[in-house]
């Protein structure tokens, strides 16, 4: 279930312990990951189901099949000895969730500024801890840079963050960080990043107080890494800044 890059990789796992690939399935109408890695699902002879749901799993002491419903309602059995999911990530965000931290309803990982504090400034939050679906290059960067950041705010506390980035329209699912404070980038992060909900093709737009602030024209998919300059964006915004998508299809 599922068709993240983790996903194949679940299935080159499968191929080295001798278990053949019986199909995939993938409730939106594409593949999370690039459509060329369906070439390996096509030369190992397992179907890939898009618009499909996981109906029921079937069997009484192990899985002996597992049932699934397309877009259309009609339903059909696979045989399997097993059900592997992939997909849908969670962030790795137990912990600031339990210590009463704001959290982000879209990345569903802690709210962060600029200098990547949460909502308690004497906690810092980086990678899979912000958000899922991140590499582990990536999050090793954010990581280091984030260690940088609390040697830094030890020596001489960062002003306050004033203003926040937002997400507005059912394309974007979320945007990093969400608090800012316009004109203050010395020692911030150099990006805004954001994630898309749903294939969208159109203009990413960055707006505060009615002002375009910057724009890019983007075919944007859902997990794909997309980044906005900070420094320009903060530096001439006048309040909030909100992130859009403009003539998206």
């Amino acid at each position: 279930l599922g068709t993240e890059l983790v996903s194949f990789s679940a299935i080159l796992t499968c191929l080295k312990i001798g278990a053949r690939p019986a199909a995939m399935v993938e409730p939106t109408a594409q593949p999370t990951t690039w459509r060329a890695a369906l070439g390996l699902p096509c030369i190992l002879g397992a179907p890939v189901y898009f618009e499909t749901q996981i109906d029921a799993i079937l069997g009484g002491e192990r899985v002996e099949a597992v049932r699934l419903r397309g877009a259309d309602g009609g339903v059909r059995e696979i045989e399997a000895d097993g059900l592997i999911v992939s997909g849908a990530f969670m962030p790795e965000a137990s912990l600031p969730r339990q210590s009463g931290l704001t959290i982000d309803p879209g990345a569903r990982g802690p709210v962060v500024d600029a200098f990547g504090r949460c909502s308690d400034t004497t906690v810092f939050a980086a990678g899979n801890g912000l958000r899922a679906v991140e590499t582990a290059g990536w999050s090793w960067r954010e990581g280091a840079a984030a260690a940088d950041r609390i040697v830094r705010d030890l020596e001489a506390p960062q002003p306050p963050s004033t203003h926040s980035a937002r997400c507005d329209g059912d394309a974007l699912k979320y945007v990093l960080p969400q608090r800012f404070t316009p004109g203050v980038v010395d020692g911030a992060v150099d990006v805004f990043q954001l994630r898309f909900a749903r294939p969208a093709r159109g203009r990413l737009v960055a707006r505060s107080g009615g002002r375009t602030l910057w724009t890019r024209r983007i075919d944007g998919l859902p997990e794909r890494r997309v980044l906005a300059p900070f420094a320009p964006i903060a530096n001439a915004a006048g309040g909030d800044v909100v992130f859009t998508m403009e003539g998206a299809a």
